[in-house]
């Protein structure tokens, strides 16, 4: 049998305990509706709310403290275990609740019925709830499981669409500078190394903004050795807090586009920026180039921006706002394309946790 990689959710987290009591709460209506010969139901609700409340509070705390160790056997192991525990809890807890009402009230029998008939109703019922909101939580796993793998491969291939846009240029540029510059030759193809590391490692796919502008600027280090005095690169990105997180080759990607459609085709070349700004938990990134007459401007169908979006949207769903605008009344006109997302520090907090 295969072994279980976790499908029991963590029971001291607030939104499963808030899930489970309202579920337990649901339960409660029904089994006060249920009897057909109640007196006083909002009574009967009261009391049954109270006990079921109680109940799936110490079951989960159960649960919280041996999850760990539950999560660690297979699937038919940990299953069984928390179901064994469950009940064990529900006759313990049953047992004491029915000798503390009989010390309580003379008339106990009238209130929960007979003792044995207490114990073993309240032992099937929190049985089979029990195992189906095990099985809720198991399903929710898989279901979770093959969510996060599709996400992952189609990760992989929007970073397969980016790996070949940097790789062409550069190797050209290396191959003017070996003959004239076989040192500087040898320091671009360390740059183009590490952005191709960077590029083919799928185990590290979120990675601290100052990383992310370490591989632009070697990026941006290589374009302007092939294009010379044409190109000229300013950042402002100073207030921009280093261990933001941010997924791996966004920003390159948008610099590579600047250059090939601002800087390239024209003659002149102009100044590419890089602009961050850091205001309410939010991240705001400007990226501006030379926006070019329309004879000399190289079309574009936008695949880049469009990968970057939807691989931004992964990690911050509907946080992530990009905007592209061509500001004519700026001279020289500029393309400026901003980029805005939540600023997190801890992969705990992203959307989506890429596995590592």
């Amino acid at each position: 049998m295969s072994k279980n990689t976790g499908y029991l959710p963590n029971f001291c987290h607030v939104r499963i305990i808030l899930a489970l009591l309202i579920m337990a709460e649901l339960l409660s209506f029904i089994l006060t509706l249920s009897p057909y010969n109640s007196h006083d139901r909002w009574a009967d609700l009261a009391f049954i709310s109270l006990f079921i409340q109680w109940l799936t509070l110490l079951c989960a705390a159960a649960l919280c403290v041996v999850r760990n160790y539950l999560n660690q056997c297979t699937i038919f192991y940990s299953t069984l275990g928390s179901l064994l525990l469950i009940i064990t809890i529900i006759a313990l807890f049953s047992e004491t609740i029915y000798h503390l009402l009989k010390v309580l009230y003379f008339n106990v029998y009238s209130i929960l019925g007979l003792h044995y008939y207490f114990i073993y109703r309240n032992i099937a019922i929190g049985t089979i709830i029990g195992a189906l909101v095990l099985r809720y939580f198991y399903i929710q796993y898989q279901w979770q499981s093959l969510s996060k793998a599709e996400t992952e491969a189609r990760l992989q291939a929007l970073q397969a669409h980016i790996r070949p846009h940097f790789l062409f240029n550069s190797m050209n540029t290396i191959a003017s500078l070996t003959r004239i510059n076989p040192e500087l030759a040898e320091k671009v193809t360390e740059n183009l190394a590490d952005l191709f590391r960077a590029s083919l490692n799928t185990q590290q796919n979120i990675i601290r903004f100052e990383k992310e502008i370490q591989l632009s600027k070697q990026y941006m280090d290589i374009e302007q050795l092939r294009l010379g005095e044409r190109l000229k690169v300013h950042y402002a990105i100073d207030n921009i807090p280093k261990d933001a997180l941010i997924p791996a080759l966004s920003l390159q990607p948008l610099l590579e586009n600047a250059v090939y459609h601002g800087i390239e085709p024209s003659i002149d070349g102009g100044v590419v920026s890089l602009q961050g700004e850091y205001k309410n938990k939010q991240l705001y990134l400007i990226i501006t180039n030379p926006y070019l007459s329309q004879n000399t401007q190289r079309k574009g169908n936008q695949i880049a921006q469009k990968n970057i979006e939807q691989r931004l949207r992964t990690y911050f769903s509907y946080r992530v706002k990009l905007e592209a605008t061509c500001r004519y009344h700026t001279d020289p006109p500029v393309y400026y394309l901003q980029i805005i997302i939540p600023y997190i520090n801890r992969m705990e907090e992203l959307e989506f946790i890429p596995k590592v």
